[in-house]
């Protein structure tokens, strides 16, 4: 990693938009309508609530159904690859249990396979559409996200019925400059794709150089809310928080995100049924707010006094997007062309 837990907390010119920070050891907070049940240890952050159901963007993300979640910060040139392994036995050290369904050299045996977490036809109980040994896997996998920056940075925020945990690094921010930006003599339709091999075009997914490229900073949101989400407000979520982090990072560092960013929700599934997690819901609304604000005292507390980096060139490891696409119109059917004129 590089080193983004160096720094302490101190003021900075980053808003400092709430102070609600993690203990050291076991959460000693005491609101109780905090939804998580906290405890660090090691540098391993468990985040306790019955009756959880969760959706990960993170390692061997999806739905899944447990008590527990997991954040862990990695120490400073962490280049491990057998992830789930790596997990498992750090929070076994710090006395927790992980629990995985992924495929490492070191983790599950090769008869094992990855439940399709991501099967866009799951239903409200998320696993009616698996096999039973993949639901089973389900039931009982233990998601976890990862960050370089150092536990004692991460912060809380709670609105209603929703509460927020973020940790904040961004050396290594991903920047997607308006095509205007890239080529002043071209509009953005019917162009040829121009493929810049230093960006996506030369990229290498193989999984040694994923963990190498993402062994940097991150924006590692966790959120969770007290109502029981269905699949599709569940979803929904995961964008309603990117979109406020993305809106709270442009306004206090100018980047959109890191090319590591993940998120977590979780849903109480004993709570009253909410199809909907959009902007103007209660949920919505409130997510919005703790990212933000959680976000806001997250970088406060990991830059200090230094401000964080303010473009890719001055950052240690950032990434800009200088590809361009093919753009045409949707090609229309016969019919459609008739329907529409008849129509109109």
């Amino acid at each position: 990693m590089t080193d983004e837990d160096t720094h302490s907390d101190a003021a900075s010119d980053v808003t400092d938009c709430t102070d609600c920070g993690l203990s050291s050891d076991t959460d000693t907070n005491t609101n109780d309508a905090t939804l998580f049940d906290v405890t660090v240890r090691d540098g391993v952050c468990r985040l306790s609530h019955p009756n959880t159901r969760w959706l990960s963007t993170g390692y061997d993300g999806g739905i899944s159904r447990c008590d527990t979640a997991y954040l862990l910060s990695v120490p400073n040139g962490w280049t491990e690859t057998a992830v789930s392994a790596y997990i498992a036995e750090r929070c076994a050290t710090a006395g927790f249990e992980y629990v995985s369904t992924a495929i490492d050299d070191r983790s599950l045996t090769d008869t094992q396979t990855e439940p399709p977490h991501n099967n866009p036809h799951a239903s409200n109980t998320d696993t009616t559409w698996m096999s039973t040994e993949t639901k089973a896997k389900a039931e009982t996998h233990t998601p976890a996200l990862l960050t370089g920056v150092d536990l004692q940075h991460a912060r809380r925020a709670r609105l209603d019925p929703v509460e927020a945990i973020v940790t904040a690094g961004i050396s290594n921010p991903a920047t997607l400059p308006m095509p205007e930006m890239i080529d002043n003599d071209r509009s953005t339709e019917d162009i040829t794709a121009k493929t810049d091999t230093s960006t996506s075009g030369g990229l290498d997914d193989s999984p040694n150089n994923k963990a190498a490229r993402d062994n940097f900073g991150t924006v590692n949101i966790i959120l969770g809310t007290t109502h029981s989400l269905t699949p599709g407000a569940l979803s929904n979520l995961v964008a309603v928080v990117s979109e406020a982090k993305t809106a709270t990072l442009m306004t206090q560092t100018g980047f959109t995100g890191t090319t590591s960013d993940a998120v977590l929700i979780a849903s109480d599934t004993t709570g009253s049924v909410k199809q909907f997690s959009g902007s103007a819901t209660a949920v919505g609304n409130a997510a919005r707010v703790c990212v933000r604000d959680a976000l806001c005292a997250a970088l406060t507390s990991r830059y200090g006094t230094d401000s964080p980096p303010k473009s890719v060139e001055t950052a240690s490891h950032g990434v800009m997007t200088n590809d361009r696409a093919s753009v045409s119109p949707i090609q229309l059917s016969d019919e459609t062309e008739t329907t529409t004129t008849e129509s109109s």
